[in-house]
């Protein structure tokens, strides 16, 4: 599909709360959200990363013996792929004329994922153009949600817009996957955060701060020459205390409340195109018009996949296959053929056969001297 270049794009990261927990909830913010960013001439919009039902901070700040009530809960609310909440989002896609990046805790049968999808604005009810999931939780993420298999890292498809990517989170911080998605010709590209706050002295990893993720994102930019949509949540305190959490505790060695909120437009030379003006304890949406012809520009000087590489002497391998968790080899009647070819019915007609086998021609099978004892 060949990106129209001719005129410039319209595009929006959200910056906004979920609200929190509540499957249901959500769907109808998103749906307001989709129909706001309509409203405003915008053709491509982001949002945040477990956008749906919002990222469940507790994992990090409650003793893992208080999780209980609020895993459940979260599993509850989760968003299954073929879901009626999900043909909701699909249809508002459509009826506005939008294409949606959304990230959402996907609920798989009894296990939950990490996961985003492109949404079209095709005529057939909002097409799902991709579905992932993250690749590697981070930390204590992967006590709570699954891995994805090698098909999520086929991260980057046609539009009329151009070849749009997503990655969530830090896996921004993993080289080899940005450079993969790199490789596919991206030149527009989502990266969904939860909320990003500010440096503190006690801070876990200065790459979980606002400072640190939209470092990675504006990297990212530049080593791809590639748009980058930032899209980020907004925390208040009531938010908070609906997760569980003492905002005026210890956990403010971790966020401030309220904030979050660092949404951004990244150019693909790494400028910022649009945001950093927006409080973040504010919802809204970053938007701005941007013309793809720039991502042209930009790699004229610095082609990472191509004119500024080295691949006779640095190259990366990858496999994108994706490995269910079973597989089925042989089917019951392949299973019988073969034993029966391995171990044929035996025919036991001769005297000296019957012999052979230790039968004796006349009595039956032969008895020891203990009488107990079959001899075969």
């Amino acid at each position: 599909m060949k990106a129209d270049t001719s005129k410039s794009i319209r595009v929006a990261a959200a910056q906004n709360e979920p609200v929190w927990g509540d499957l249901e909830g959500t769907v109808n913010k998103t749906l307001d959200i989709i129909r706001d960013a309509a409203s405003k001439g915008v053709q491509m919009l982001a949002l945040p990363e477990l956008w749906i039902p919002g990222y469940p901070k507790w994992i990090w700040s409650l003793p893992a013996l208080e999780w209980a009530g609020h895993w459940e809960k979260y599993i509850a609310n989760s968003l299954k792929v073929d879901s009626p909440q999900m043909m909701r989002i699909r249809m508002c896609c459509q009826q506005n004329q939008i294409w949606v990046n959304v990230g959402f805790a996907e609920r798989d049968g009894y296990s939950l994922y990490m996961s985003t999808c492109w949404i079209t604005s095709t005529a057939s009810a909002g097409a799902i153009a991709s579905h992932r999931r993250k690749i590697m939780p981070t930390g204590v993420e992967r006590v709570m949600f699954g891995q994805s298999s090698g098909d999520s890292l086929d991260n980057v498809i046609d539009s009329p817009f151009g070849r749009l990517g997503s990655l969530m989170c830090w896996e921004h911080a993993q080289p080899l996957l940005r450079y993969h998605t790199a490789t596919q010709g991206e030149e527009i590209h989502v990266a969904s955060w939860p909320y990003l706050f500010p440096e503190s002295a006690e801070e876990l990893h200065t790459g979980m701060t606002n400072v640190g993720c939209l470092t990675l994102s504006r990297a990212m930019a530049i080593e791809a020459g590639t748009f980058v949509l930032v899209a980020t949540c907004v925390m208040s305190k009531s938010g908070a205390l609906l997760l569980g959490l003492k905002p005026e505790a210890s956990e403010k060695r971790t966020f401030q409340i309220p904030g979050g909120g660092a949404s951004r437009v990244f150019g693909p030379d790494g400028r910022v195109i649009a945001g950093g003006d927006m409080p973040d304890d504010m919802e809204g949406l970053v938007i701005a018009d941007i013309d793809v012809q720039e991502v042209v520009t930009a790699k004229t000087l610095m082609d990472s996949i191509g004119h500024y590489s080295r691949p006779d002497l640095l190259s990366l391998s990858v496999n994108t296959t994706r490995h269910p968790v079973a597989v089925q080899r042989s089917t019951d009647h392949k299973l019988a053929a073969s034993i029966i070819s391995r171990y044929p019915t035996l025919d036991i007609d001769t005297a000296q056969q019957r012999e052979e086998v230790g039968l004796d021609a006349a009595s039956g099978p032969q008895e020891s001297n203990g009488g107990s004892e079959v001899m075969v």
